[in-house]
């Protein structure tokens, strides 16, 4: 059977889970359910894949007492979050579905201080920025994120339409960790690239 593989290991996860008498049982059917939820969704190695990564990030909080007694992981605890910036409602819903697709959590904001504030209650892994938006330039964006200790850190990439060799060599200068021209670039390539970004 295609899911037997990943709901053992989800199974053999929940041994590690660190909770008290009764609320670990009260928890365990919980974690079961949120999880599995992953192997109806997605296939073959994508879902051994995550169960894997569920057990290590589960051990590892049991093993450093970092976890919380009955505490329970979600699938949206192991997915990479993208966030998205984007004006052009159109290109931004393509983009979405197709990193969604890919197994990535998106949020999109339409402008540069939504993505400002988004920052500030939400941990990103990678940040996709469109050059033109309507409040302040997407280089603006750029700088401001790359200032802040808490964001600079964090792997950016300007969308545009426009290739002028002085733009991209500006945002590259500032920190972008790459430049894709929105026009040129389809789903598939995008989520490649937002791999190489957060290092898959």
């Amino acid at each position: 059977m295609p899911l037997a593989r990943p709901t053992l290991l989800l199974a053999f996860s929940i041994l590690f889970e660190y909770g008290s008498k009764s609320g670990f049982w009260r928890t365990a059917p919980q974690i079961v359910f949120d999880n599995l939820g992953l192997a109806f969704v997605s296939r073959g190695m994508v879902a051994l894949k995550y169960s894997i990564a569920t057990w290590l990030k589960w051990s590892h909080g049991y093993k450093n007492k970092t976890m919380q007694p009955c505490s329970y992981l979600t699938i949206f605890d192991i997915m990479k979050n993208i966030l998205l910036v984007d004006d052009e409602n159109e290109v931004a819903q393509v983009f979405q579905t197709g990193l969604s697709s890919a197994g990535f959590q998106v949020v999109v904001v339409s402008n540069g201080q939504s993505a400002l504030d988004a920052v500030k209650s939400n941990k990103f892994d990678a940040i996709l920025i469109d050059q033109m938006m309507p409040d302040m330039s997407g280089i603006d964006v750029l700088k401001t994120l790359k200032a802040n200790e808490e964001t600079k850190n964090i792997p950016m990439a300007m969308l545009t339409n426009f290739g002028h060799d002085e733009m991209v060599k500006e945002a590259l200068n500032l920190g972008a960790n790459d430049y894709i021209l929105k026009y040129q670039v389809a789903p598939n390539d995008l989520v490649a690239k937002v791999k190489t970004l957060v290092g898959e």
